[in-house]
């Protein structure tokens, strides 16, 4: 995203304007109020250094600076890997195997076996071939980068319309949960009563936020838990702002607490390897084993293109385990298809909708996206103690992480399951808006009444190879092949075996082709569902040899 940003010395005018382009055009997150300003340098080492202004008060901060990762040209963290070792190898083997392939610094994540490991930027590539190719190693990848969710609209139409939209009012009326259910906020930061900036009213934090957080944590280069983006507060006030206390506006949850989860920097942008440790960090997951969980909901809005990494995957599955309902906001590009981690196993996808129940155009829709939710001029708390309207899938997640919060209160919580059941069982089926189950309903869900049960996920299946050819079979050529359709596939995962046993993924593709080089001679490969609404994902391997 910094690419090209000039060095310091330079004029700051030119820097604050292309900053603040790239925040609204590239970033698709926000613009800065005329009485908040950024500007910016980069330091000898590439890191981004931000200064922002909010009302006066500063905030330096550093940036990781971005670069197109070599597999597939996502962006990345510079420099920055994740890599899994298979539970056998020694600590001994994994130093070695760090030193043959350059790394400068290794940190261990919460995650079992997995460590974020930083090489120099330009060995990332000649790193990643080091670590695939060893057998002690499960799984290497860039450290891929994820974004907050959120479209500009500084509106206060509808004052928020949405929670009468999903009958919250009614729903209050029989749970206003507790806050002993607890909403871990995995954004970039709130601003609560740690902050050193001072509302309006006098006080550290927002008057409608300040006394909802029990705990923080910061994951990220930021050098503290506030909010600077102008994202996170907003979104923290739409799942458990304070509410019947006469000032500003009510969270969806009521007396749900909030848990504030710091993964994305100050620029609205973070990291795979700081996703991870959040998640695990909420689910009590960041000692083995498991400790007690620090949440019992988790809300990213947040995402990232692509497929669910299996290390993200990794982590919400432990999560799962500790009972906690997972939450994402389904994407803004407007396009088929729920952005990472919206597209994990265990997670409720959570498109946008409008005033009149119809999905939002920025939204994303189909496959991955499970329910819907008011994203289009939603009122909420801001980073400076004020109320703003903002729009997009960021604003619905919370919603729905509200949501589950009173279910949570409720009999119906028998575990993390009838929760997230109970939700796609009482959303209103006559307005999909671009999900699965529909538009939630917040009041039905709290309601009595046995809802219609919900649909029997489609079971996935190992693609049937149709059609194989190699050009050179015994010298190495180019091999080409295709297989059926999978019902409830949007992606499938290509890998070739290379001598040692291990695999190396040759391309992940929503086709039923593939055309490649076959250079090694490695005689077997194999494809299989990488993601998709069918179970389990990944789903089953066909290997053959072409």
């Amino acid at each position: 995203m910094f690419k090209g940003m000039k060095k310091p010395g330079y004029a700051l005018i030119p820097r604050f304007v292309l900053f603040s382009f790239l925040f609204v055009v590239l970033g698709g997150i926000y613009a800065f109020a005329l009485r908040h300003s950024v500007v910016a340098q980069r330091d000898d080492d590439g890191t981004d250094v931000i200064k922002v202004k909010r009302d006066g008060h500063d905030l330096i901060t550093r940036i990781p600076k971005e670069v197109p990762d070599p597999d597939e040209g996502r962006p990345s963290q510079a420099g920055s890997l994740l890599v899994k070792f298979r539970p056998d190898a020694s600590q001994s083997e994994q130093d070695q195997i760090h030193r043959a392939a350059g790394a400068v610094n290794v940190d261990r994540l919460y995650l079992d076996n997995t460590r974020r490991v930083q090489v120099r930027e330009s060995d990332v590539a000649r790193a990643l071939l080091a670590y695939r190719i060893n057998p002690d190693v499960e799984y290497a990848v860039p450290d891929r980068i994820v974004r907050a969710l959120l479209t500009p609209n500084d509106s206060r139409f509808g004052e928020q319309w949405g929670m009468t939209k999903i009958n919250a009012p009614l729903a209050w009326d029989i749970s206003t949960s507790s806050p002993a259910a607890r909403i871990a906020i995995l954004d970039c930061g709130v601003y609560d009563s740690a902050s050193t900036y001072i509302s309006p009213d006098g006080n550290p934090g927002h008057p409608d936020v300040r006394d909802k957080v029990v705990s923080r944590i910061n994951f990220t280069t930021s050098p503290d838990t506030d909010d600077w983006c102008n994202h996170g507060t907003h979104v923290a006030g739409i799942a458990a702002a304070s509410s019947n206390n006469g000032i500003g506006v009510a969270g969806a949850g009521y007396d749900a607490s909030v848990v504030n989860v710091k993964v994305l920097g100050d620029n609205g942008s973070g990291t795979f390897s700081w996703i991870i440790n959040g998640i695990l960090w909420a689910a009590g997951c960041d000692t083995n084993p498991c400790g007690p969980r620090r949440a019992e909901i988790i809300n990213m809005s947040l995402g990232a293109t692509g497929a669910c990494d299996s290390l993200v995957q990794a982590a919400i599955n432990k999560a799962w385990a500790q009972g906690l309902v997972v939450v994402a906001a389904a994407g803004n590009s407007g396009k088929s298809g729920a952005i990472t981690p919206a597209n994990c196993n265990n997670v409720i996808g959570a498109a946008a909708s409008n005033q009149n129940d119809v999905k939002a155009s920025f939204s994303n829709f189909g496959l991955g996206v499970d329910v819907a939710a008011p994203g289009v001029n939603i009122l909420s708390t801001d980073y400076v103690g004020g109320y703003a309207s903002f729009s997009g899938t960021s604003m619905a997640s919370p919603h729905v992480a509200g949501e589950a919060a009173l279910v949570w209160t409720t009999d119906y919580n028998t575990s993390n399951l009838a929760v997230v059941n109970r939700i796609f069982q009482t959303a209103n089926k006559n307005v999909l808006a671009g999900s699965t189950y529909g538009r939630i309903d917040a009041y039905a869900s709290v309601a009595s009444g046995t809802p219609s049960p919900s649909p029997v996920p489609q079971s996935c299946t190992a693609p049937s190879i149709t059609a194989h050819s190699d050009t050179n079979p015994t010298r190495g050529g180019t091999v080409s092949f295709a297989w059926n359709a999978v019902v409830g596939a949007s992606q499938y995962r290509v890998q070739r075996q290379n001598r040692n046993g291990t695999w190396s993924t040759r391309t992940t593709t929503s086709a039923t082709t593939y055309t490649g080089s076959d250079a090694s001679n490695d005689p077997f490969w194999q494809v299989f569902v990488f993601s998709g609404s069918c179970t389990p994902i990944p789903g089953p391997a066909t290997l053959f040899n072409p």
